[in-house]
């Protein structure tokens, strides 16, 4: 039983990421004014290309059966930013999630050392 999400194999690493957000925004525009109508909607999608070294055959057998495990969009697997790996700045405190069930484009904390 394949238990989802999944995570990337082991190695080798990227040589190369590009991640991107997109949100959900639709335009509509007057043929007689020219004028243009925007509403963001609900929801968005996090884009990724992303390169691999040349594989030996063992390697590229790993990604196969990754790939393979995932069943088209039916599976799901783990993907951070590989150059987001440490925080920015000074990090003190023990910051946690403050609440569950939380939605939308803001994640409310706390915990965190004040003035860092």
């Amino acid at each position: 039983m394949i238990s989802y999400p999944l995570d990337l194999p082991a190695s080798p690493g990227f040589v190369s990421a590009n991640i991107s957000f997109e949100p959900v925004v639709s335009e509509t525009i007057s043929p007689f004014t020219r004028e243009s109508q925007t509403v963001a909607h609900q929801g968005a999608v996090w884009l990724a290309t992303l390169t691999l070294p040349p594989l030996t055959r063992q390697q590229a057998a790993e990604w196969q059966a990754f790939f393979m495990k995932l069943k088209g969009k039916t599976g799901t697997f783990r993907l951070g930013d590989t150059l987001a790996r440490n925080p920015r700045g000074n990090v003190s405190g023990t910051p946690v999630v403050s609440g569950g069930g939380q939605t939308g484009e803001e994640l409310v904390t706390r915990g965190w050392t004040v003035s860092t």
